[in-house]
């Protein structure tokens, strides 16, 4: 998956954002030609991809609360 172009990585997640199943990323990969990459790839990257962005969010809600309790100082 880190060697495909970043614009097929992009393409895989706005589908993943808009809430595809694997299968359904795996038919429009098909349809771009993308043939070498795998369901089990594709499932693997999504999984990953979901748990950053799940550890961001944790980040963000960390951020805040100490800004919100120390922001005066």
């Amino acid at each position: 998956m880190d060697k495909l172009p970043p614009e097929i990585r992009e393409e895989i997640n706005r589908l993943r954002d808009k809430g595809r199943t694997i299968d359904e990323i795996v038919a429009k990969l098909r349809e771009l030609d993308v043939v070498h990459i795998s369901r089990s790839a594709v499932g693997r990257y999504v999984k990953a991809q979901a748990k950053v962005g799940e550890r961001l969010r944790r980040t963000r809600v960390i951020s805040e609360a100490l800004i919100r309790e120390r922001g005066s100082e």
